[in-house]
């Protein structure tokens, strides 16, 4: 046994030509004490040092002894446990090492002989032109940086970060890289090893998309992968785990991975692209209002979770065959969509136009928010009543695509339908409600528009409460009570309103245009005085309700007849009311308003009123008509048909005249009135009394023509012009009767009464 040591050796001036390698003398085994080369980190606390310099690239040196953490004193300089390579030359480490300190690879190559050559806690530091080999042994680092190589071969290097560390240099082989620990490695180099990357704590920040080799990526729970880039990228790893993946930097990074899958992604500076084939699935994603997020056609989201579009955020979304573009759990929307390879025909239907959509997002819960502003690549509508525009359809869905202009929102919406050429047509088949609009908009969001020379046809039953106004081609009915009841309908000159068979109402009717009716009626509400100088055709009707004045001025052949419910009817010649009956009932006043003189041939019917104003004739000759009160204010009312008509009463007044043409007769339930300066006119005819009342009340003129009379003084010689049941008051101020006179000088020819 050997007991102490010597306080000096001298070897005559030899000496180790590497640092790695001290010449001295040492106890071995407490039995033997030998002189001869050791290596410089066992040299003891005054010259011991962690340096392997191999100066030259052939030079090679293996350590296959445990290289642990060594005590030493300060003049030494080292700290016992850091390992310096240096030199062109390699340096094997063929043991499992446990000094804790930093690796520093500042030149040549430090090959592992063994897995697990390294602590795992121990930063490795790549200097530029160095290589770290793991020589197909598994390694595990602290802390990886510099700016060298690192070559796996088919093994996997383990980089447990604790703080922040950035490699640049290039990591090869067929071996995988993991990621533990709670720290960010930073890569920067564009690597090619291909056996993939486990992310398992911690975050991996990628500045490039060759960052991570070739090989699929593994993004586990609680681990970060963050894309970094400053310019444009392509990461075409697959992606997948459900750890979180971050785009930051202001470039663009192109995911192309088919099939990827991560956790929550959020996008908080410059753009994340998504431009695989297939479906991209995660847990969410947020969009900052630095950041934007692109997919192109066919390349979709699925989120288990929420899409969130912050403010100015931007979502750029590239119309392909595949759709939804994202399916989400829930959706916050605000910022800017932009719509890019949209395009789709004008369909003909409102109900097609769903066809035409492209469904941008669905949600399985709701979508709250909406973007402040949609972008579709230029693409327009042809025509002023489809808006090509965003919208959220039933809180689920956000699609884009043709819409009505008259449901575009409240400074979009207008309600104008243009269909420029005659053949043009467009049904709508959805409800028309009225809208909520801003002054800007200049359209007070219920009223109905018309133009060109197109067919619109309405299909459903609408509910705005504004006018219709037909300025040309055809507004045609699919259906019946397509306008409301209040809504006033103007048919422009040159226009048509086509009832289509279906029955209509419309508040106040006006227009010089062509009114269909098809064999369906058409309801005149009127609640104030309109006037229709068109024609209205077809087998229908018309009725006509409401406190208002209906005037037709028009030709009208229309043969379903009309009915008067209400207020008044002004016509100003005969052909107005078409060829059918006319049912005049109570409450309800039809004007005879002829400034010339025509033929009213309908069969009057009802006990409304019937009043003549105008100067002009008014010849009536439909046989049986029956009326409430007739008053004739201004004109002639003529009477030519065949029988009697019926009437409550009727007036003259003094500047009105009565006709009664040979054997048409009236019957008159109340008074017959004839104001001062009025006129009456009969022809004597086979039929008489030519007038039957229960009273009479006479003044003005009476006219008489065709009596003619013998020279024998007879009751036979009289023609009875008036029979009342109570009375005759008053009388004729003058009789005229036609130029007849007595054939004798004792008789003289006037008119008398009797009873």
């Amino acid at each position: 046994m050997i007991s102490g040591d010597f306080s000096q050796v001298d070897l005559g001036g030899s000496a180790s030509s590497v640092d790695y390698l001290t010449l001295a003398g040492r106890i071995v085994n407490n039995q033997d004490y030998n002189v001869g080369f050791g290596l410089t980190w066992l040299a003891g606390p005054t010259a011991s040092n962690g340096a392997f310099t191999l100066v030259a690239p052939a030079d090679f040196f293996n350590v296959d002894v445990i290289l642990a953490d060594q005590t030493v004193t300060i003049p030494n300089l080292w700290d016992g446990k850091t390992l310096t390579k240096n030199g062109a030359g390699t340096l094997q480490l063929s043991s499992v090492n446990t000094y804790t300190g930093d690796t520093l690879i500042n030149g040549g190559t430090l090959r592992a002989g063994v897995a697990n050559a390294f602590t795992s806690s121990a930063n490795i530091t790549v200097g530029s032109g160095a290589t770290l080999d793991l020589n197909s042994f598994a390694q595990q680092a602290g802390n990886l940086s510099g700016s060298g190589q690192v070559t796996l071969g088919s093994a996997a290097l383990t980089a447990n970060n604790t703080a922040s560390s950035q490699f640049d240099g290039v990591i090869s082989g067929s071996g995988s890289l993991i990621k533990t620990g709670s720290g960010a490695l930073t890569l920067t180099g564009i690597n090619d090893y291909s056996g993939g990357s486990t992310l398992n704590a911690g975050t991996v920040m990628i500045t490039q998309g060759q960052a991570l080799g070739t090989g699929s990526v593994a993004n586990n729970t609680g681990s970060v992968l963050q894309l970094n880039f400053a310019g444009n990228s392509t990461l075409a790893n697959i992606l997948g785990g459900t750890g979180s993946l971050v785009k930051t930097g202001s470039g663009v990074a192109t995911l192309t991975g088919a099939g990827s899958t991560q956790g929550a992604v959020a996008v908080n500076q410059g753009t994340l692209s998504f431009t695989q084939t297939g479906a991209f699935n995660a847990a969410s994603l947020t969009t900052e209002g630095t950041g934007t997020t692109s997919l192109a056609a066919n390349s979709t989201l699925n989120l288990t979770g929420a899409l969130t579009q912050k403010t100015d955020a931007i979502l750029n979304v590239a119309v392909g065959t595949s759709q939804p573009a994202i399916n989400a759990g829930s959706a916050v929307l605000d910022g800017v969509l932009n719509i890019t390879g949209f395009s789709a025909g004008a369909p003909s239907s409102a109900s097609g136009l769903t066809s035409t959509e492209f469904t941008v997002l669905h949600t399985s819960g709701v979508i709250s928010g909406d973007f402040s502003q949609v972008d579709l690549g230029g693409s327009a509508s042809s025509v002023d009543y489809l808006t090509l525009a965003g919208r959220i359809v039933n809180s689920q869905d956000y699609n884009v695509g043709f819409g009505l202009t008259w449901l575009a929102g409240p400074t979009a919406s207008n309600g104008a339908f243009t269909l420029v050429a005659p053949a043009d047509f467009f049904n709508v088949d959805v409800i028309l409600a009225d809208q909520t609009v801003t002054s800007p908009n200049l359209w007070d969001g219920k009223t109905l528009t018309k133009n060109g020379a197109g067919t619109l046809q309405l299909s459903s039953v609408n509910t705005y409460t504004g006018d219709t106004l037909i300025n040309g081609g055809t507004l045609r009915a699919g259906v019946a009570n397509a306008f409301t009841s209040s809504a006033n309908i103007t048919v422009g000159s040159g226009a048509t309103l086509d009832l289509n068979s279906f029955a209509q109402q419309a508040g106040n009717l006006s227009g010089s245009g062509q009114v269909t009716l098809g064999s369906a009626a058409l309801t005149a509400n009127n609640t104030a005085s309109s006037q229709f100088d068109g024609v209205i055709s077809g087998s229908g009707s018309l009725i006509k309700t409401g406190s208002g004045a209906l005037t037709l001025t028009g030709i009208n052949d229309y043969g379903g007849g009309s009915t008067l419910n209400a207020g008044t009817v002004m016509i100003t010649q005969g052909q107005a009311l078409g060829t059918g009956t006319v049912a005049n009932n109570t409450g309800s006043v039809l004007q005879l308003n002829f400034s010339g003189n025509s033929t009213l041939a309908n069969i009057l019917g009802g006990t409304g009123s019937l009043v003549k104003t105008g100067s002009g004739v008014a010849t009536l000759t439909g046989a049986g008509s029956t009326q409430g009160a007739v008053a004739v204010n201004q004109g002639t009312l003529s009477f030519t048909q065949t029988g009697t008509f019926n009437a409550a009463s009727l007036t003259t007044e003094g500047t009105g005249t009565t006709s009664l043409a040979a054997n048409s007769t009236l019957n008159l339930t109340g008074a017959l009135t004839q104001k001062t300066d009025a006129i009456l006119n009969v022809a004597v005819g086979t039929t008489q009394p030519a007038i039957e009342a229960a009273s009479a009340a006479l003044a003005g003129t009476l006219n008489v023509t065709g009596l003619t009379v013998g020279s024998s003084v007879s009751d036979t010689d009289e023609f009875t012009v008036l029979h009342t049941l109570n009375g005759i008051t008053g009388d004729f101020d003058h009789v005229d009767l036609g130029g007849a006179a007595s054939p004798v000088d004792f008789m003289t020819l006037g008119g008398r009464g009797r009873g």
